[in-house]
C-alpha cells in the first residue's frame, strides 16, 4: 500500500494522509474488526498511515503474546468460541 501511494505521488497524485489510514483500515481482514471499529472512532486529525500502522503492530503482537485472550471474529462479525 505505502508504494502504491508513493508512485502515484510520484504520477503528480496528492493523498491526505488521514485518507490513506483510511484505506489501510478498510483493507484489514475482518479478524481485525475490534480494531477497524477502535481505529473508526479515532478523531481525524489522529489518524494517520504511521499510526494505523502503530496499532495494527501492536495488535498483533498482543495476539501473538496472549492468544487464549484474542477474540476471533467470523466474516459476519459473530464471535467466536476461541
Amino acid at each position: 500500500m505505502h508504494e502504491k501511494v508513493h508512485r502515484l505521488k510520484d504520477l503528480g497524485h496528492t493523498f491526505k494522509d488521514s485518507l490513506i489510514a483510511m484505506v489501510l483500515i478498510i483493507s484489514l481482514p475482518e479478524s481485525y474488526m475490534l480494531l477497524r471499529q477502535h481505529l473508526f472512532m479515532k478523531d481525524k486529525n489522529t489518524l494517520t498511515m504511521d499510526f494505523v500502522i502503530r496499532q495494527i503492530l501492536m495488535d498483533k503482537k498482543s495476539q501473538e503474546a496472549a492468544p487464549h485472550v484474542a477474540l476471533k471474529v467470523d466474516q459476519k462479525g459473530k464471535k467466536l468460541a476461541h
